[in-house]
């Protein structure tokens, strides 16, 4: 699983990222999907913790302003990891329709052109 953290991510990032998608506070922890599950949506961290865990002996912590999760969403690839993301914790929740429609447009945005640099397309 790619996780991309922080690659000069703006304000006006953020604002129309909160325009375009769902987000969520969580009061306890909450699964975000299992290992070998395909992810219905990409994810954004915007503040708390995400575990994302292979097995019982490995775990990775997300940090806030990351990414995860995209590449398997839009290509429909079932994760090697679970994913929790842990109490008072900020999800964004990335839904394929909507990165789909920002990825194919055919102007340029800032958002556009940093979705394709978190799942490696430029």
């Amino acid at each position: 699983m790619k996780i991309v953290t922080d690659m000069e991510f703006t304000k006006e990032l953020l604002k129309e990222m909160k325009k375009l998608f769902p987000q969520k506070n969580t009061l306890s922890a909450v699964q975000l999907f299992y290992k070998n599950q395909i992810p219905l949506s990409g994810f954004f961290l915007e503040k708390g913790k995400v575990i994302l865990k292979k097995n019982r002996h490995s775990s990775i912590e997300v940090s806030p302003y990351s990414f995860f999760g995209l590449n398997e969403c839009l290509n429909n690839d079932p994760s090697s990891f679970e994913a929790q993301a842990l109490k008072d914790s900020t999800i964004y929740f990335l839904d394929k329709t909507t990165l789909l429609e920002i990825l194919n447009t055919t102007r340029n945005t800032p958002l556009k052109d940093y979705i394709e640099k978190v799942i490696g397309n430029s």
